[in-house]
């Protein structure tokens, strides 16, 4: 029997499949079938990057699960299906990289915006532990811990990615285009409401998904139905804002025009993508890339933010990181990161 696969679905509630097919090599083009699907592709998808670092594991840029059953659940009612083992247990999170290359890089950064290369840039680590148990465990520990709606569990053989992202990236509704971006985060609503730097940092990552949905955006033009709205997490706050467009081009058209997601790359998207390739010394792979599930003319997507990893011989990855822009300090920028972390 498969392992369990979950996914958000655009009813609410959770997809609950062991009835799928892995598929080899997949194009971007099967997303055009009207079969559902659950689907997960790389950050570095679709960037001309030069190929020269290391993953922490394998992977193969775009992956398709094709669903020939699934069954829905509310939140609760999926903690209490049956699978195969729930133990989890593993050892402490530790950076990959030291807080002296986490500061020599964040200065680079800031030199570069200086210069003009870009208003902002997304600057990421991982985290690496070791774990006894099952992925089911590894889903069920942290989708009792966190909150979001896009929770995902997507099992393999070599790998199995467990998501907890609270980040829609795309809605695609028919015609009708949804994105809705996060930045800022802190633990009380007045201490993010109120920085400015917040508040720039959003409004750039805005203007840049106002641009990417106008470049697919054939029928109506972007619209911000939102802006700097509260997103109470419990644990953490974040700023969010709402827009919308309309198109009449297919998932795959729009995928290749707006990914990777501005709100995970940087201002302007192909400078900051240049610089994140030459700072942060691994691939992000599954990270920050997206999750998604498409049925017929209706697909939702999410950021793979808070994922983990999980590989055959029993390591777990996750990342953590923030925006960086003028007048950010390497060390509030640290605090933050670990403060994002900290839930882990």
């Amino acid at each position: 029997m498969l392992k369990p696969l979950i996914c958000f679905h655009p009813s609410g509630k959770y997809l609950r499949s062991v009835d799928y097919s892995i598929i080899a090599k997949p194009s971007l083009e099967k997303l055009n079938s009207s079969k559902p699907k659950v689907f997960q592709i790389d950050y570095e998808w679709n960037q001309d990057l030069p190929q020269n670092k290391d993953g922490l594991y394998p992977t193969q840029g775009l992956k398709f699960y094709e669903l020939n059953s699934y069954t829905l659940f509310d939140s609760n009612e999926l903690l209490n299906q049956n699978a195969e083992g729930d133990y989890f247990k593993r050892s402490e999170f530790t950076p990959l990289i030291s807080k002296e290359i986490y500061k020599s890089a964040v200065q680079e950064i800031l030199r570069k915006i200086s210069l003009g290369f870009f208003y902002q840039l997304n600057y990421t680590l991982p985290f690496q532990a070791n774990f006894e148990g099952t992925e089911w465990g590894i889903f069920k520990h942290y989708h009792s811990l966190f909150s979001g709606d896009f929770h995902a569990l997507l099992p393999d053989d070599d790998y199995s990615i467990i998501s907890m992202s609270p980040e829609l990236f795309l809605e695609k509704n028919g015609t009708q285009l949804t994105t809705k971006p996060i930045k800022g985060t802190a633990t009380k609503a007045e201490e993010i409401l109120f920085s400015e730097k917040e508040n720039a940092e959003l409004s750039m990552i805005v203007d840049l998904l106002r641009n990417d949905l106008n470049s697919v955006a054939n029928l109506q033009a972007a619209k911000v139905l939102k802006h700097r709205a509260i997103m109470d997490l419990g644990h953490l706050i974040h700023t969010y804002s709402e827009i919308t467009a309309q198109s009449s081009l297919s998932l795959p058209e729009i995928l290749k025009k707006m990914l990777p997601g501005g709100s995970i790359s940087g201002c302007p998207k192909k400078e900051a993508c240049l610089t994140i390739d030459e700072l942060e010394p691994y691939r992000r792979q599954a990270y920050t890339g997206i999750i998604g599930f498409s049925e017929g003319d209706h697909a939702l997507i999410s950021i793979a933010i808070r994922t983990f990893i999980a590989t055959k011989d029993k390591k777990i990855y996750y990342h953590s990181g923030g925006g960086i822009v003028f007048d950010s300090k390497w060390e509030k920028e640290y605090d933050e990161l670990l403060l994002k972390a900290s839930r882990i």
